[in-house]
């Protein structure tokens, strides 16, 4: 079974703007993935963040192109709900992590990738992130 990585907004948006600072580095990224058989997911406050992200500052249409990628039945890529459960452990973790830099969203994340026992994360907030994957069981890919 091909193991599991989990996509940040940070990420997803980089590759769909295309003058943005990361895209080379999110379409390197994605050839990794793809070259290594890796099996994508993200959530729906993910998509949620990109979608929104991507309308405000490049354009509707652009962000209707990537609606159309990541929500279509035949996506390579996993759409996992947050349901009320998994919103729950996100409060609880956004309670207990006390850098004012990782977001709600950021909190869903790591439940997610708890829930469904996902160790990859792509991401460009390594930054954040570097402090918590020790305690929360998970890496930065590459």
């Amino acid at each position: 079974m091909a193991e599991s990585i989990f996509l940040d907004a940070n990420f997803l948006i980089a590759i769909h703007k295309t003058n943005d600072s990361l895209h080379q580095s999110a379409m390197d990224l994605a050839n990794i993935i793809d070259k290594n058989n890796l099996k994508m997911a993200t959530s729906n406050y993910v998509i949620l963040e990109v979608l929104t992200v991507l309308s405000q500052r490049i354009s509707k249409s652009v962000a209707i192109k990537a609606s159309n990628l990541l929500l279509s039945k035949d996506s390579p890529i996993t759409q996992i709900h947050i349901d009320t459960d998994l919103d729950n452990k996100t409060l609880e973790l956004f309670k207990t992590i006390k850098n004012k830099n990782i977001s709600y969203v950021d909190c869903s994340i790591i439940a997610v990738m708890k829930s469904e026992n996902i160790k990859l994360l792509a991401t460009f907030d390594k930054k954040d992130f570097n402090s918590l994957q020790k305690i929360h069981s998970f890496k930065i890919y590459p």
